[in-house]
């Protein structure tokens, strides 16, 4: 089931602080929340220059959902952060 990020109150509050990241969608499964970042924003932020391929990479970082109602705006981008550092980041496991 998707959803839309400004539909979703508790998320569309991050996405409003955390705007130097580009999520272009967020799922729910199986109570896991599902992003999809793309690299090139997370490089940036990191102060790295994207390569032409990375611009157009992105991966998926999955929280669970009892998790995201204890996080607070900081800790959501340091988790995400964190996430955008392991490229296969549960490549297999909720797929």
């Amino acid at each position: 089931m998707e959803i839309s990020a400004v539909e979703n109150e508790i998320v569309g509050k991050w996405l409003a602080s955390a705007h130097r990241f580009y999520i272009s969608y967020i799922a729910i499964k199986d109570g896991w929340y599902i992003f999809r970042v793309t690299a090139r924003h997370l490089l940036n932020q990191l102060g790295m220059k994207a390569t032409r391929q990375a611009q157009m990479a992105c991966g998926d970082f999955y929280v669970q959902d009892i998790e995201i109602q204890k996080m607070t705006n900081r800790s959501f981008i340091r988790h995400i952060k964190h996430l955008s550092d392991k490229a296969a980041y549960q490549e297999e496991g909720i797929r």
